[in-house]
């Protein structure tokens, strides 16, 4: 809507309501199923979010300290989202996005596991990156893969605890984006983003 990008939101409304309407026909009771299981999910999940996992679970700092840690990262989003629709530095678009993914994924009521393969979306930035340095980034590239795939299954094997996954399952991984991310954002900046150009370039502008 910042961008006036209507043939955009137009389409997107209307091939999310032909697929919404499939998903009907397919499966007539998938809404109510889904409800359903939303209402019997904490019945069989011990945690919530990883913030709770940490000021509530390990620190014993109740509701208190989790909603203040809560306050502090929605300011950092909202902070994110001032920047780019306020001040109109788009170029921090693509930054304030994956921001926002870590953010709930870290403060949500609840979150699982593999949710987690949304952060193969700022990685692919980085492994980018990475490459750009020839043989000494992909191979970096290659390890980095590598112990992505085997140290959380290591982690999950080691810590299982009968058929619930441990705590600290959902702390590495999200907190570590948020980390990585919150370091590296003028590098986000500087490399821009697909809207910042788009936005350009629909307004004349060759930059």
């Amino acid at each position: 809507f910042r961008a006036r990008r209507w043939q955009f939101i137009g389409t997107f409304g209307v091939m999310f309501g032909a697929l919404l309407l499939a998903s009907f026909a397919l499966q007539p009771s998938w809404l109510s199923d889904w409800i359903e299981q939303i209402r019997r999910y904490t019945s069989y999940t011990d945690f919530g979010s990883p913030v709770w996992i940490v000021m509530q679970h390990y620190l014993g700092l109740g509701t208190i300290g989790e909603w203040a840690v809560n306050a502090v990262l929605w300011s950092i989003m909202l902070w994110a989202w001032y920047a780019v629709l306020i001040q109109g530095k788009t170029e921090r678009f693509d930054w304030a996005i994956m921001i926002t993914l870590t953010i709930t994924h870290l403060s949500a009521l609840r979150t699982a596991t593999p949710h987690f393969v949304v952060f193969m979306i700022p990685m692919i930035f980085y492994f980018r990156a990475l490459d750009r340095r020839r043989k000494v980034g992909s191979r970096r590239i290659v390890w980095i893969l590598l112990a992505l795939l085997i140290l959380p299954w290591l982690q999950f094997l080691l810590t299982i605890d009968g058929d619930f996954e441990h705590a600290t399952m959902y702390l590495w991984l999200p907190s570590g984006m948020l980390a990585l991310l919150w370091f590296t954002r003028r590098t986000w900046w500087e490399a821009g983003s697909l809207f910042a150009a788009k936005e350009g370039s629909s307004n004349g502008d060759n930059g």
